[in-house]
């Protein structure tokens, strides 16, 4: 079994041009989201958790959590085209980690790229790492 999380992104557009006197101006659009998995579940008891280390807003942005669920191993849980992060917990607290394959559009040589960074509360993101991986010559 694992827990999968999907959330939802948005950006305010109207926080681009304020000039940070009196309100920021809304003008909100979906951006999108994320699909988080956490191996090894059988329930929903960690998304209180999960969710104070991936919700976060701000006057430019926002990301929540859309819903959680305990599936199957074999389950899918996202489009082909979409990379989710694993959640894996050490005795420092909760990191994310996901393998991107390369696209067409890139640099030829390179089969992927490695991301990972330790989850911080309200969304902050800690010891990011990101590498990218050569085809074998």
């Amino acid at each position: 079994m694992k827990l999968v999380i999907h959330t939802q992104f948005k950006e305010n557009y109207g926080a681009h041009t304020w000039d940070g006197e009196g309100e920021c101006p809304q003008y909100w659009k979906f951006k999108g989201g994320e699909t988080f998995v956490l191996p090894g579940v059988d329930n929903e008891l960690l998304v209180p958790a999960l969710r104070d280390l991936i919700e976060y807003k701000d006057d430019g942005s926002e990301e929540y959590i859309l819903n959680a669920e305990v599936v199957e191993d074999d389950a899918v849980i996202c489009e082909e085209w979409e990379t989710p992060w694993t959640i894996y917990a050490e005795d420092m607290g909760f990191y994310a980690s996901r393998y991107v394959k390369a696209e067409d559009y890139w640099q030829p040589g390179y089969k992927g790229k490695a991301q990972s960074y330790k989850m911080l509360p309200k969304g902050e993101r800690e010891a990011w790492s990101e590498e990218y991986i050569k085809e074998a010559a």
